[in-house]
């Protein structure tokens, strides 16, 4: 899972400066979710499984970055893999096994984090630098580590196996999705291109039209994939790639300003965010059929961005209320109206 702080980076600074407002028939379905002595300013990052298990990182008032996990009962545990580092959550799986990595002075280290709270560091053939992008169902964790001068891809399975692989005539690969039959979808050429790696390891490539730079978001179990992409006027659209290849391009129909994709499940619905011209943001879903609902939290007034959707249908958001100060929220499916 690629975060908005991520896709903020790469797909437009000024993205996170926005987050949040809704109309009150939604009101109640959005749940506001207190992080314990959160930076006011500092959004959190999350996912959620399909057991309704939240799980991200963020920062406290000193400056400490966290990874978190909060189940569905309410239960919230802060943890750092790295003391001193930087932690970063990218995967969660139905078990509640989490997957990221930290920064710090020894460079990227990634861990896996079981649901009973167990770490364990993962380190590449050699002991290079890994930066886990995603972990299943199954167990299997995939993501980049650094091979000489260059990012290959890699695949971890349950039982400490480690795969590598390259793209030929490419060079540093993203790994930003996988599914639950270990396929696995990014991005490669500092994200010019996408690809597709089936279980097996064949490669197949897939370029958006007009993109100069690519961000995958998703990809289901029938191997459809989801994500945005920048154009050459540095303005970023959604674009959803078909089993036979087929790319669809779109922008929420109510955006002034880009359109992000931030997640997809396998019901064919889609959620992210678009800007409405004037500096904020507002979340969105759109279901298999094209039908789009706009998602904003009523108790923020500077924008909302929708993170993430589980298999159920919930998702997870952020929003920015009046004083500016960033809170995490879940919101059910009900929301969308579909």
């Amino acid at each position: 899972m690629r975060t908005l702080q991520t896709i903020a980076s790469t797909l437009g600074g000024g993205m996170l400066l926005a987050l949040a407002a809704t109309s009150g028939a939604q009101a109640q379905a959005w749940l506001t979710i207190d992080l314990p002595d959160a930076d006011q300013y500092s959004p959190a990052s999350a996912g959620m499984n399909a057991n309704s298990t939240i799980a991200g990182t963020y920062s406290t008032t000193d400056g400490t970055s966290l990874g978190f996990v909060r189940t569905s009962d309410g239960t919230l545990t802060t943890f750092a893999p790295v003391q001193g580092g930087t932690t970063n959550v990218t995967g969660l799986n139905k078990k509640g096994d989490v997957t990221g990595f930290a920064f710090s002075q020894s460079g990227a280290q990634s861990y896996l984090r079981t649901a009973d709270g167990q770490i364990t560091m993962l380190t590449a053939p050699g002991g290079g630098n890994v930066s886990a992008g995603c972990i299943n169902d199954s167990g299997t964790i995939a993501g980049s580590f650094l091979n000489n001068s260059s990012f290959d891809g890699f695949v971890r399975t349950a039982d400490g196996t480690f795969t590598s692989f390259k793209i030929k005539g490419g060079h540093t690969i993203y790994v930003d999705a996988l599914s639950n039959k270990g396929v696995i979808a990014g991005t490669y050429d500092n994200g010019l291109h996408g690809y597709l790696r089936g279980k097996a390891g064949k490669i197949t490539r897939f370029d958006v039209s007009g993109a100069i730079y690519l961000n995958v978001a998703a990809i289901t179990n029938d191997n459809v994939i989801a994500g945005s992409y920048q154009d050459s006027s540095y303005k970023t659209h959604a674009f959803i790639r078909q089993v036979d290849g087929t790319i669809t391009t779109f922008d929420e129909p109510d955006a002034s300003g880009s359109t992000y994709v931030t997640g997809m499940n396998d019901d064919g619905t889609i959620v992210g965010s678009y800007g409405d011209g004037i500096g904020r943001l507002h979340g969105y879903a759109r279901n298999a059929l094209g039908v789009f609902a706009t998602l904003d939290d009523s108790l923020g007034t500077n924008g909302t961005g929708i993170q993430h959707i589980s298999p159920n249908g919930k998702m997870v958001a952020t929003y920015t209320d009046t004083d500016r100060t960033v809170h995490l929220a879940r919101v059910n499916a009900a929301a969308t109206g579909f």
